[in-house]
């Protein structure tokens, strides 16, 4: 039925033509348009008036073909939940107003959706009373009746060429944007590619500074790292004398206890040799006399042992003096005793006043030569 062509000048004539529609306020989930219009029906293309009480005047010159009126005045509710298992057709709408969404709840109200017509018919048991199950194609199935969905006038399938259009819309805008980013993209990429360029040459010559900084860099990174290592090397090192000093440490420690230990020991025992030391020290005292007045004696006896070999010497000179004086002796004596024996003969041949001369000479001889043997 064409009835947007007989209701347009009934529209005209009480100046409602400009007014806003209700599908192009509504937004549903993808593929569930046809659902929502099959519910609607003439209701998708209703008019939006600001107060619903102009309708009185209408009555008196009704619209020459189907036509609605609503009003977003009201105020959403909430509702009661839905039975275990049912979906209810106005969650799939996507609403900001709450006007809008009081006027969905009252026209929706006990329309749950189904996937298919067989999943309705087999579920219809489960509708509250008044209830009913729209499929995606558009079918309504209540507990006891079941209708059939087909586009009968110019504005069925309204609501999917309207998202459709809303979405070719959303479209061309994200390209007019994209196309516009794309210029400015353009210029900005102009403007880089001039101050890049220049960027680029004084990189260039940054370059050339930093890779001569870096040889620098690696060389002192190489003594670092051979710094490092041998620090590493001397870590270890000293970590081994350190575990050495640790394992001489414990057994400096063990050899103190020992010797701790044994200077208790030493300590009882020097008591006792204290004790025995004082005993002892009277005793030594004695001794310590005893041998100052033996180191005396022998000093003595050294000193007397001195001149006695001085003596010795003196005497052994004497001797070998008097050896000699004796040989002297000896020898004078012989010639004494020749001339005696001499002067005898003379005797003989003398008178007696002459050998008593000469004898007297000869005791006389005989004295001094004694004298000289004493």
């Amino acid at each position: 039925m064409q009835t947007e062509g007989k209701v347009a000048p009934w529209l005209q004539k009480h100046e409602l033509g400009k007014l806003p529609r209700l599908w192009q306020k509504l937004n549903i989930e993808a593929g569930w348009e046809t659902a929502l219009e099959s519910v609607l029906r003439e209701r998708t293309g209703a008019l939006e008036v600001s107060n619903l009480d102009w309708a009185k005047a209408f009555f008196t010159d009704s619209p020459p073909a189907k036509l609605s009126l609503f009003s977003l005045s009201g105020t959403a509710q909430n509702t009661d939940a839905a039975p275990a298992g049912l979906t209810p057709l106005i969650t799939l709408l996507q609403m900001d107003d709450p006007g809008l969404r009081a006027l969905m709840q009252d026209w929706l109200h006990g329309v749950y959706v189904a996937e298919d017509s067989g999943s309705a018919l087999a579920d219809r048991l489960k509708l509250p009373a008044g209830a009913c199950f729209v499929t995606r194609q558009g079918h309504v199935v209540s507990k006891l009746s079941v209708r059939f969905y087909a586009a009968d006038s110019e504005q069925d399938g309204m609501l999917a060429r309207q998202q459709e259009i809303d979405n070719l819309v959303r479209q061309v805008r994200a390209q007019q944007l994209l196309a516009d980013e794309s210029r400015q993209h353009s210029v900005q990429a102009d403007a880089a590619l001039t101050q890049g360029t220049l960027r680029l040459e004084e990189l260039t010559r940054e370059v050339s500074v930093l890779t001569d900084a870096l040889h620098v860099l690696q060389m002192e990174l190489l003594r670092r790292n051979e710094i490092l290592e041998r620090f590493s090397q001397r870590s270890m090192q000293i970590e081994s004398d350190l575990t050495e000093i640790a394992a001489q440490e414990a057994e400096q420690k063990q050899i103190m206890q020992e010797a701790e230990n044994a200077l208790e020991q030493l300590d009882s025992e020097l008591g006792e040799v204290q004790e025995k030391h004082e005993d002892g020290q009277t005793i030594y005292l004695q001794h310590e006399a005893r041998l100052n007045q033996a180191r005396e004696t022998l000093r003595e006896l050294g000193l007397a042992a001195q001149q006695a070999e001085f003596s010795l010497k003196s005497h052994e000179n004497r001797i070998q003096e008097l050896k000699r004086s004796i040989g002297t002796a000896q020898d004078q004596s012989a010639q004494l005793y020749a001339s005696m024996e001499q002067g005898t003969l003379e005797l003989e041949s003398l008178d007696d006043q002459a050998a008593q001369a000469g004898l007297q000479s000869l005791l006389e001889r005989r004295s001094e030569q004694e004298a000289v043997l004493s």
